[in-house]
């Protein structure tokens, strides 16, 4: 179960992260 929510909470903060660099690449 907590194996699951840390891996859940990978995936979300790796798609975080995309947006993050998106958004200041859309910004420069």
């Amino acid at each position: 179960m907590l194996a699951q929510l840390y891996l859940f909470g990978n995936q979300i903060g790796d798609e975080g992260v995309q947006h993050l660099a998106m958004g200041l690449k859309k910004n420069q």
